[in-house]
């Protein structure tokens, strides 16, 4: 016999008294109980585990300053789970034949120039997936720099220093950067201004300009009488190049004063006395 119901049907059946459940709001429904839904979840059914999905992202091209490295981040973020399980992480990769690797979605890390294969791999504590990005880090260029002025006296009341830089032949004064100011290191000093142009010999040259007071105040703590001065720019691509120039370094030096040698008055002869005629008496 057919039952109209309104409310949550439950069924007994069978020697194991197998549940069948249906939710049922709506009066012009009919539940029959000889009728197996197949999406009902029998007691001593297995649900079985969906595998999550790695996703390492797309692949990532860096460019390495002056120090030969660059700063990667990695996002793992776009993997799932369609169970909707927690996931971790773990990014695997070489550098220099050691194996490093890191739990974060989203680590950032630091490589050396090269090519390198980074794997993700996500597990939802019983299934795994791997996913794998490529990341490229681009060598800095180095160029011919020279430093002006050449030997740099911290007494000086100079208002500038520069660095002139000759480029290697095949490029143009496009592919450089002057937008962005050009670093002084190892003091971190800014420059005031650059600019790129082309000499005699058809080569771009970059000549940046920096305060030289700010510079001298840093020479200052050196102890030795030579300064090792690296300066750094962008081309247009993104891409480091940097050029050293070794500085000779004066501290305390002041031009001495001249030597004034008194003059010595000549000295003036007197007259020779005139002596006196004697008579001779007879």
């Amino acid at each position: 016999m057919k039952k109209w119901l309104m409310c949550l049907v439950v069924v007994l059946c069978g020697s194991g008294f197998g549940q069948q459940v249906w939710a049922v709001d709506d009066p012009n429904v009919i539940v029959d109980p000889n009728v197996v839904d197949p999406n009902v979840i029998e007691p001593n059914d297995v649900v079985e585990n969906i595998a999550p999905v790695a996703d390492a992202g797309d692949d990532i091209t860096a460019f390495a300053g002056v120090d030969g490295t660059a700063t990667v981040l990695l996002d793992g973020s776009d993997s799932n789970d369609a169970d909707g399980d927690d996931l971790t992480y773990n990014w695997t990769w070489t550098d220099s034949g050691q194996v490093c690797e890191s739990n974060e979605v989203d680590p950032e890390i630091i490589l050396p120039f090269g090519e390198y294969v980074i794997s993700l791999t996500v597990s939802d504590g019983t299934a795994t997936s791997t996913d794998e990005v490529a990341v490229s880090v681009i060598e800095p260029f180095a160029f011919t720099m020279k430093f002006t002025p050449q030997t740099l006296n911290l007494r000086s009341s100079g208002r500038y220093v520069m660095a002139h830089f000759t480029l290697d032949a095949g490029f143009e004064v496009n592919d450089v950067n002057t937008r962005d100011t050009m670093t002084l290191e190892p003091y971190g000093l800014p420059s005031l201004r650059a600019q790129a142009g082309v000499n005699s010999e058809g080569l771009v040259t970059v000549n940046a300009v920096f305060d030289r007071m700010t510079l001298s105040r840093a020479l200052a703590a050196i102890t030795t009488s030579t300064a090792k001065i690296t300066v750094s720019g962008k081309l247009a691509d993104g891409s480091y190049f940097f050029g050293t120039d070794n500085v000779k370094v004066l501290k305390n030096i002041v031009k001495p004063k001249k030597k004034v040698t008194p003059v010595r008055k000549a000295a003036v002869k007197k007259p020779a006395a005139k002596k006196k005629a004697v008579a001779k008496k007879k």
